[in-house]
């Protein structure tokens, strides 16, 4: 799955109209909670629970946490795109989640086989027509530009 949202703990401290150690300290955290939510950022909960004992709504502090709660991150692990959020869609496009099963089938030497029998037999049975689809819808877009 994919990181955990971070966001950086600055903002709440200008938001409550003082220092980062001045904040800390009114917001009753520890040294070493402290370095780590400076350095690392605070997660959406920990940032939620921050803002609110500090007595403001997180997404006053941290607007960009309205688009990480009506968007999600794809499921692939080399993509990183966020799309809105629609029932149980996990991928962005239709085909970034066709090259994430092919990744994950070709990751082995099995499934890499069944994938050249597939494309082979793919082309078996479509592959005249397929080309000459493509062949015919580029000409005709070229004719239309001209």
């Amino acid at each position: 799955m994919s990181a955990t949202l971070r966001y950086p703990f600055a903002p709440l401290a200008a938001a409550m109209g003082m220092s980062e150690n001045g904040a800390a300290r009114a917001l009753g955290l520890s040294g070493s909670s402290y370095k780590q939510y400076r350095s690392a950022g605070v997660s959406e909960l920990v940032g939620d629970r921050l803002a609110v004992r500090a007595g403001l709504h997180p997404y006053e502090v941290w607007p960009e946490m309205v688009d990480a709660a009506i968007t999600r991150e794809c499921a692939a692990p080399d993509c990183g795109q966020r799309f809105p959020l629609d029932g149980k869609r996990r991928y962005c496009t239709t085909r970034c989640r066709r090259r994430h099963s092919m990744q994950k089938l070709r990751a082995t030497p099995e499934g890499a086989e069944a994938a050249r029998l597939a494309a082979r037999r793919y082309y078996a049975e479509c592959g005249d027509y397929v080309r000459a689809e493509r062949r015919r819808r580029y000409w005709k877009d070229k004719e239309a530009a001209a």
